[in-house]
């Protein structure tokens, strides 16, 4: 029913990953371990695809674990036309925005980022498409989402991350040439307040049975339906009244 990892190959740093894995078809994946983790990783794939992010695309995988067991296990699709840059690299950075036109693309993870208590969206972890025949430019593609709510419930608030990655990247925004646009956080905040308890059911049903029981879901449901929308007004909020934050 889910693609089976076949072979593996060790990833660079992440407390979570599992390492690039490929399939009986060729695919590969960036692999993830941890029920807490995939769900994560599903939700926050699932806000970009609602609010117009381009993003990896989740998968479900299994593969044979050291006891000779099939586990499930997340998998990010990586596309065959993805740009190898050293993300570490700030000139690298400079040189790879430079030939994109300007977007709020960056504004709009943040916002997503924001509301799932993201804080570790540091450099490392984007991805950038390459031209191809069916677009003639580079696009950003946005990634991990492993220390997302749910993995923290409630959500970190803005201002109380516990890492400082997040804010750390947004730091370097105006280094990197990447502006805040405010009216599109406003936009994409609204849009994810938006999302009802149905929308976030929908997401975690097919997670059921895998990594969540049905009870599980039902607490997750009830704690977005009840908070929410109050997280999110403290999300607007925390970078409307503190204007010492990029």
């Amino acid at each position: 029913m889910y693609p089976h990892i076949v072979s593996l190959r060790p990833a660079n740093g992440g407390v979570n990953n599992l390492g690039f894995g490929k399939d009986t078809q060729n695919q590969e994946y960036l692999l993830k371990a941890g029920a807490q983790v995939c769900i994560a990783e599903f939700v926050g794939a699932a806000l970009c695809e609602a609010v117009g992010i381009e993003h990896c695309q989740p998968k479900v995988v299994t593969m044979t674990n050291l006891d000779g067991a099939k586990v499930h296990v997340f998998g990010s699709v990586l596309e065959p036309s993805l740009l190898n840059f050293n993300m570490r690299d700030i000139a690298e950075w400079q040189t790879v925005l430079a030939m994109m036109p300007r977007s709020p693309f960056f504004t709009k993870v943040l916002a997503v980022d924001l509301s799932l208590g993201n804080d570790d969206r540091h450099q490392d972890n984007w991805l950038v498409r390459a031209p191809s025949k069916d677009s003639f430019q580079h696009e950003m593609l946005a990634m991990d989402f492993s220390n997302s709510w749910p993995v923290c419930i409630p959500p970190h608030h803005p201002r109380k991350h516990p890492a400082p990655n997040t804010w750390r990247f947004v730091r370097l925004w105006s280094i990197l040439g990447i502006t805040f646009d405010h009216e599109h956080f406003r936009s994409i905040c609204a849009k994810i307040s938006s999302l009802d308890s149905a929308w976030i059911a929908g997401v975690l049903t097919p997670l059921v049975g895998i990594w969540l029981t049905h009870s599980d879901q039902q607490q997750i449901i009830d704690w977005w339906n009840s908070k929410w929308q109050a997280h999110l007004i403290d999300v607007i909020n925390a970078l409307e009244t503190d204007g010492d934050w990029q």
